[in-house]
């Protein structure tokens, strides 16, 4: 008998063992069918790409996410994003631009000539996002709301030229695709890849993000 106690005791917690394992998934899909709200937090890398001086300006930067939602089913949530891409920018200089001068039948003509364009590329989005979960732990988001933009600024008066930065505000659209494990009851990580659109104003064009990132989410 004692030698029987070993060998099924082994199998006991062997069994005990994948039943916590297996039971994890099982538990963390049960949060989700609670109805609970969630925060989460994301990093990430991201490429900003937009026209400005009719120069094409883009570059890589990391970016930052901050979300909160609700789950209104066991699949589908509804959710209050912002999203930060590319916070660290280069500085407008006044040596970007150069001011000439044309004499055509006798009238001074005075043009410019665009020497450099930094990489403003900071781009903000304040999204309303709608999730869908699909099989094997895969989803997407469609996203709409608004982008805040800073780029480069230049005024020239009497040949005298002033550099900066300023901002903007336009339309934004988002679309995100991602996999996501539950790690504990509440807790679960997630990758995702996106790609987010918004309008520009007069000084730049429309702006488009590429990124992926991580996300942790916490439910409540």
């Amino acid at each position: 008998m004692e030698a029987e106690k070993g060998p099924a005791g082994l199998i006991s917690a062997c069994l005990i063992l994948v039943a916590w394992i297996c039971g994890n998934p099982l538990r963390a899909q049960e949060t989700k069918l609670k109805h609970r709200m969630f925060i989460g937090a994301g990093i990430g890398i991201s490429n900003v790409a937009f026209s400005q001086l009719d120069k094409t300006v883009n570059g890589f930067g990391p970016s930052f996410d901050a979300l909160l939602g609700v789950n209104l089913s066991d699949k589908i949530s509804l959710q209050l994003e912002y999203v930060m891409n590319h916070p660290n920018d280069e500085e407008p200089k006044t040596t970007d631009i150069i001011v000439t001068n044309k004499i055509t039948n006798g009238i001074e003509i005075m043009g410019t000539e665009i020497v450099r364009v930094p990489k403003v590329l900071q781009t903000n989005h304040l999204l309303i996002s709608f999730r869908k979960s699909l099989l094997n732990h895969i989803y997407y988001r469609l996203s709409a709301g608004l982008g805040w933009h800073l780029g480069a600024s230049y005024y020239i008066q009497e040949k005298v030229i002033s550099a900066g930065i300023e901002s903007e505000i336009g339309y934004a659209l988002g679309l995100v695709g991602g996999y996501e494990r539950y790690v504990s009851d509440r807790l679960s990580l997630a990758i995702e890849a996106s790609v987010r659109w918004s309008s520009g104003e007069d000084s730049t064009s429309a702006r488009f993000v590429f990124g992926l990132g991580t996300v942790v989410k916490w439910d409540f």
